[in-house]
Protein backbone atom coordinates (compact mmCIF):
# COMPACT_ATOMS: atom_id res chain seq x y z
CA UNK A 1 0.00 0.00 0.00
CA UNK A 2 2.75 2.05 0.70
CA UNK A 3 4.32 1.22 -2.45
CA UNK A 4 1.04 2.54 -4.26
CA UNK A 5 1.32 5.78 -2.77
CA UNK A 6 4.65 6.59 -3.85
CA UNK A 7 4.36 5.49 -7.43
CA UNK A 8 1.05 6.39 -7.80
CA UNK A 9 1.87 9.17 -10.75
CA UNK A 10 4.85 7.19 -11.88
CA UNK A 11 3.28 6.35 -15.14
CA UNK A 12 2.63 10.75 -16.04
CA UNK A 13 6.74 10.61 -15.55
CA UNK A 14 7.22 7.79 -17.86
CA UNK A 15 4.53 8.96 -20.91
CA UNK A 16 6.65 12.38 -20.55
CA UNK A 17 10.23 11.05 -20.55
CA UNK A 18 9.01 8.42 -23.55
CA UNK A 19 7.60 11.53 -25.23
CA UNK A 20 11.09 13.40 -24.42
CA UNK A 21 13.27 10.63 -25.68
CA UNK A 22 11.50 10.28 -28.98
CA UNK A 23 10.91 14.16 -29.53
CA UNK A 24 14.96 14.10 -29.05
CA UNK A 25 15.77 11.51 -30.97
CA UNK A 26 13.11 12.82 -33.94
CA UNK A 27 14.99 15.96 -34.09
CA UNK A 28 18.04 14.64 -35.35
CA UNK A 29 16.36 12.04 -37.69
CA UNK A 30 14.85 14.84 -39.53
CA UNK A 31 18.16 16.79 -39.20
CA UNK A 32 20.28 14.09 -40.67
CA UNK A 33 17.15 13.98 -43.42
CA UNK A 34 17.38 17.20 -44.42
CA UNK A 35 20.94 17.35 -44.78
CA UNK A 36 20.90 13.98 -46.55
CA UNK A 37 18.05 15.85 -49.31
CA UNK A 38 20.90 18.76 -49.72
CA UNK A 39 23.86 16.83 -49.97
CA UNK A 40 22.99 13.20 -51.16
CA UNK A 41 25.19 11.52 -48.16
CA UNK A 42 24.98 10.94 -44.91
CA UNK A 43 25.95 13.66 -42.61
CA UNK A 44 24.86 12.56 -39.33
CA UNK A 45 24.68 9.08 -37.81
CA UNK A 46 22.26 6.96 -35.66
CA UNK A 47 24.53 7.16 -32.59
CA UNK A 48 23.95 11.15 -32.60
CA UNK A 49 19.83 10.34 -32.33
CA UNK A 50 20.67 7.06 -29.65
CA UNK A 51 22.89 10.29 -27.83
CA UNK A 52 20.49 12.62 -27.99
CA UNK A 53 17.88 10.10 -26.62
CA UNK A 54 19.77 9.41 -23.79
CA UNK A 55 21.00 12.83 -23.04
CA UNK A 56 16.28 13.44 -23.42
CA UNK A 57 16.00 10.34 -20.81
CA UNK A 58 18.35 11.92 -18.08
CA UNK A 59 18.08 15.43 -18.61
CA UNK A 60 14.27 15.58 -20.23
CA UNK A 61 13.70 17.54 -23.70
CA UNK A 62 14.96 21.35 -22.57
CA UNK A 63 18.16 19.79 -21.07
CA UNK A 64 18.69 17.70 -24.25
CA UNK A 65 18.12 21.12 -26.25
CA UNK A 66 20.63 23.13 -24.24
CA UNK A 67 23.37 20.36 -24.67
CA UNK A 68 22.71 20.38 -28.52
CA UNK A 69 22.48 24.07 -28.47
CA UNK A 70 25.69 24.74 -26.74
CA UNK A 71 27.25 21.06 -28.26
CA UNK A 72 27.35 23.21 -31.65
CA UNK A 73 28.08 26.47 -30.11
CA UNK A 74 31.57 24.83 -28.88
CA UNK A 75 31.96 22.96 -32.38
CA UNK A 76 31.67 26.80 -34.22
CA UNK A 77 34.20 28.23 -31.80
CA UNK A 78 36.61 25.48 -32.44
CA UNK A 79 36.54 25.29 -36.09
CA UNK A 80 38.84 26.56 -38.51
CA UNK A 81 36.76 28.75 -40.43
CA UNK A 82 35.72 30.64 -37.51
CA UNK A 83 39.36 31.10 -36.52
CA UNK A 84 39.81 32.46 -40.07
CA UNK A 85 36.67 34.65 -39.84
CA UNK A 86 37.72 36.33 -36.10
CA UNK A 87 41.13 36.36 -37.38
CA UNK A 88 40.19 38.71 -40.57
CA UNK A 89 37.75 40.57 -38.16
CA UNK A 90 40.79 41.68 -36.03
CA UNK A 91 42.84 42.68 -38.85
CA UNK A 92 40.50 44.96 -40.52
CA UNK A 93 41.64 48.56 -39.96
CA UNK A 94 39.09 50.91 -37.84
CA UNK A 95 38.12 54.10 -39.50
CA UNK A 96 39.03 56.92 -37.74
CA UNK A 97 42.51 55.77 -36.39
Amino acid sequence: MILGRQFRHFHLGCQRCLLAILAAAALILLIRWIYWLIRRHEGIGLGDAKLMALLAAWLGLPGALARLWLGSRSWWRSSPLSSLLFRRCAETPRHGR
